[in-house]
């Protein structure tokens, strides 16, 4: 019969137990001895597979102090456009401020209606008279005129150098005279008329 020993050492010196597969009966429990010395720590194990299973969520921990401000990120895509806010109240008046450049005229605008006459001025002062103008050219002839009636004539009678004279102011109160210088006695109150005969 082959035997097998096995041989525990145990941490406290000079003390070893050797079993055997020879046993006899069991003895009373010995008296339970006092705790040993704890012992070096051994070396950290390898790291074993991850385990599918996750564990339980730990207590929350105390918040960690402020962290320095990190740079600047990249401006964002813009925003859609919020809704428009209430009217707030009218602020104060503003200082007036400088006149700005003239502006560039602007298009002529349509005409307006025409307005109401005004009331008739009061007449200037007469203006000096002017230069006379040039002389115009001269017009056409007129068309020749209807001939009028037949005159009165001269009245039958009379001898060689005696001239018709009125005798009074009525028209065609005439007779015939002799022709003198001077005018004879009794002839102041008459006129002697030259006399044209019309053939």
């Amino acid at each position: 019969m082959t035997t097998t020993f096995i041989i525990v050492e145990s941490i406290t010196p000079n003390v070893g137990l050797v079993l055997s597969n020879d046993q006899g009966p069991a003895g009373p429990q010995g008296a339970t001895g006092a705790t040993g010395a704890t012992g070096p720590t051994g070396p950290t194990g390898a790291t074993g597979a991850a385990s599918t299973v996750p564990g339980p969520t730990g207590a929350t921990g105390p918040a960690g102090a402020t962290g320095a401000t990190g740079a600047q990120g990249p401006t964002g895509d813009t925003g859609p456009t919020g809704p428009a806010g209430a009217t707030g109240a009218t602020g104060p008046a503003g200082p007036t401020g400088a006149t700005g450049a003239t502006g560039a005229t602007g298009p002529t605008g349509a005409t307006g209606p025409a307005g109401a006459n005004g009331a008739t001025g009061a007449t200037g002062p007469t203006g000096a008279t002017g230069p006379t103008g040039p002389t115009g050219p001269t017009g056409p002839a007129g068309a020749t005129g209807a001939t009028g009636p037949a005159g009165v004539g001269v009245p039958v009678g009379g001898t060689a150098n005696q001239v018709l004279a009125k005798i009074d102011s009525t028209d065609y109160n005439t007779q015939w005279v002799n022709q003198s210088g001077g005018g004879s006695p009794g002839d102041d109150d008459q006129i002697i008329l030259p006399v044209q005969i019309f053939s």
